[in-house]
């Protein structure tokens, strides 16, 4: 149990920190997009 978890680490771990890439792009690009509305409504 323990070597089948050792061995999936790697494999389980590679989408977490690739979704949590895209997540914090998205909301950067999300908090980019509204400042620039922000700034154009003022």
């Amino acid at each position: 149990s323990m070597a089948g978890e050792l061995r999936r680490a790697p494999l389980k771990r590679f989408p977490q920190v690739t979704l949590s890439f895209l997540y914090s792009i998205c909301i950067i690009l999300i908090c980019c997009e509204l400042g620039c509305i922000v700034s154009s409504n003022y």
